[in-house]
């Protein structure tokens, strides 16, 4: 994907239910400092309500970047080629997983035991049914995922 630049952070930030989302706010904060260390904050989408929700939250992470729609063929190199991939309960956040890519699941409205990457110490399962994680524990858990790689 054209604008891609290594090394980048993928955050899936959207999912079928509202209640399943993580507070733009800590998308933002966790953006922050994740562009800080060099980091370009990737901002995926899937459709229009999405790309809004992603063009909203770039517009307050230095450096992020929306990309242009892709097919899931595609989504295979873009999760390949990151460094890290951060997400909530979603599909392609459990395709970072399956692809053994270092990977930071975020639960926040549903139950953690049911798609939790479990078989691979490159996955990270934070939160679980109405209890989201905080931003520290995400941070602290992305950045040692990023020092094992």
């Amino acid at each position: 994907v054209i604008g891609l630049r290594a090394p980048y952070v993928l955050c899936f930030h959207s999912t079928a239910r509202e209640a399943k989302r993580w507070s733009n706010d800590n998308w933002i904060a966790l953006g922050k400092e994740l562009s800080s260390q060099g980091y370009q904050v990737v901002l995926p989408w899937g459709n229009a309500a999405e790309r809004s929700v992603s063009e909203l939250l770039a517009t307050q992470i230095p450096g992020a970047f929306v990309p242009p729609a892709f097919s899931i063929q595609e989504a295979f190199s873009v999760i390949t080629g990151a460094a890290l991939t951060i997400g909530v309960d979603t599909g392609l956040t459990h395709l970072a997983a399956v692809l053994n890519k270092p990977t930071v699941e975020i639960y926040c409205d549903s139950p953690l035991w049911k798609t939790e990457g479990y078989w691979s110490d490159q996955i990270c399962n934070l939160g679980d049914i109405q209890n989201p994680p905080s931003v520290q524990e995400v941070l602290s858990a992305s950045l040692k995922l990023l020092q094992q790689a």
